[in-house]
């Protein structure tokens, strides 16, 4: 169930990976003013990310709170935070739902 939850949607942890390689390539420009604001930019869009993939492992724990209950629970916020950080074609095992599905 928290695996559908997470793959149904898009989450921002999916270009966390083009975040960083734009930081990274930016630490390459000899303009002093654009590798700061790449390096703000860059921890701006990194605290996002992490907020929203909190906010998808918080709404699959309530989802499996609702229909298994408490005993089931532990573990699954985490789990939803770690799948929503990874791309959608490096997930595994690999999404069985499409994105924009109701789950």
């Amino acid at each position: 169930l928290a695996r559908d939850i997470v793959d149904a949607r898009f989450t921002l942890g999916q270009i966390f990976m083009l975040v960083i390689l734009i930081a990274f390539l930016s630490g390459f420009v000899p303009n002093h003013a654009v590798q700061e604001f790449a390096s703000l930019g860059s921890l701006l869009a990194l605290t996002v990310i992490i907020l929203d993939c909190a906010r998808h492992g918080r709404a699959a724990k309530t989802a499996v709170i609702e229909r298994f209950g408490t005993a089931s629970s532990r573990g699954i916020s985490s789990y939803a935070f770690l799948r929503a950080m990874m791309p959608r074609r490096f997930r595994r095992p690999p999404p069985k739902v499409r994105r924009g599905d109701s789950v």
